[in-house]
């Protein structure tokens, strides 16, 4: 398994369920709001695909809420990458269970 590409460039992020976002500073705003709204998380990866520049992969998110419980729910990841950098990022969960 490679392992991921750290930064990354002024791009797109896609949550599946919100309104993507584009631009770094749109990007951070977005992830500082989300992270507002639970405690904590974990990824348990259970699949990973390369496939070039772009992978894929298939977790299992554990989320801590704000009330002191854990739901984990499946996600499923792609992103883009080159030089090191991600150039697209796309996330794909169903977040109702943590926010319920």
């Amino acid at each position: 398994m490679r392992s991921r590409p750290t930064s990354r460039k002024t791009v797109g992020c896609d949550s599946g369920t919100r309104t993507p976002v584009a631009g770094r500073s749109a990007i951070e705003a977005a992830i500082a709001g989300f992270f507002g709204t639970i405690k904590g998380l974990s990824h348990a990866i259970v699949h990973q695909w390369d496939m070039g520049d772009t992978t894929i992969m298939q977790s299992e998110v554990t989320y801590g809420r704000l009330d002191e419980r854990h739901v984990t729910i499946p996600v499923v990841t792609i992103y883009r990458h080159g030089d090191g950098l991600i150039d697209d990022y796309r996330i794909f969960a169903d977040l109702a269970p943590v926010h319920a």
